[in-house]
């Protein structure tokens, strides 16, 4: 199975366990996953994996899946660093509204403000507080590069809200977020 086939079935599996927590979430259970069609890699780029209607707007979602905890969040600054083929990564391209970072085998969902993580990242310049190091996890052709961020920094930072959603889709407990948003972390 190549790296690209495996970070897909991660993705995958990861979704099964997510769809129920997203459909509970959504108005009236309305939600898009993006992974098909012609508008799907300009989509993927910009609003995320996902589209979902919820308190009368509409709100972009990314997802990143995990096997194993690792105490960080690996935010990809390059997709592909090599030099003919360079592509900045997804902290620099997306536009999205929710930001899901998902552990497999814990079952932890980090939920929260991609604005808040994008302001964090680069409006206060932390992002490089953190090296920059290539992803070696999975043999793959392309050079993808990010910062590994110890979940206890984003917790201080930037705040999040923790799920267990294969136990319930109550949340777990809120990490720095306002009052006003403990409500509804999708009010971003």
């Amino acid at each position: 199975m190549s790296a690209f086939d495996l970070s897909r079935y991660v993705e995958e599996q990861g979704m099964v366990r997510l769809i129920p927590l997203l459909t509970q979430y959504a108005e009236h259970g309305q939600f898009t996953i993006i992974n098909k069609g012609p508008l799907a890699p300009i989509l993927q780029k910009t609003v995320g994996d996902a589209l979902l209607n919820r308190n009368g707007g509409v709100y972009g979602l990314e997802v990143k899946v995990e096997t194993q905890f690792t105490g960080n969040f690996f935010l990809e600054t390059w997709s592909n660093k090599k030099f003919s083929f360079r592509k900045q990564g997804w902290l620099y391209t997306l536009q999205t509204d929710i930001f899901w970072y998902y552990f497999l085998d814990v079952d932890e969902l980090y939920s929260m403000s991609f604005h808040r993580l994008w302001e964090w990242a680069f409006n206060h310049n932390r992002l490089f507080d953190f090296p920059e190091k290539q992803q070696r996890k999975n043999v793959q052709m392309n050079e993808t590069w990010g910062c590994c961020v110890p979940i206890s920094i984003i917790e201080r930072e930037v705040g999040y809200v923790l799920y267990n959603p294969s136990k319930s889709f109550e949340p777990v407990r809120f990490k720095d977020i306002n009052p006003s948003e403990k409500q509804d972390e999708f009010s971003f």
